[in-house]
């Protein structure tokens, strides 16, 4: 995953699980995992910690998915926060997902 903000990039490789729910045609589901992040800072914005080098992150989310009435198909919403050891903040994320499962 890549974001790219106004102070630079944020580099996160993780590995974590998902627990879900079903209640009807929806899922509502809870993520979280541990990995390593790096982060880079914009040339011309320099903040304390935000420098390059690779701190132990965590990451955790939750969300909510509906089944489409075509099968393997669904669409959902879901909203995560990253964060690191020594890391100056939490990064938070929402987006929306479309899938298919084969």
């Amino acid at each position: 995953m890549r974001l790219t903000r106004q102070y630079g990039d944020v580099f996160f490789i993780h590995g974590g699980l998902r627990l879900g729910v079903p209640v009807g045609s929806f899922d509502i589901f809870l993520r979280g995992g541990a990995g390593w992040m790096w982060s880079r800072p914009n040339i011309l914005v320099r903040i304390e910690k935000f420098d390059g080098q690779a701190r132990l992150g965590w990451m955790g989310g939750a969300g909510f998915t509906w089944h489409t009435p075509r099968r393997h198909v669904w669409i959902g919403l879901e909203g995560s926060v990253l964060g690191a050891v020594d890391f100056p903040g939490m990064l938070i994320m929402a987006g929306a997902v479309i899938g298919v499962t084969l």
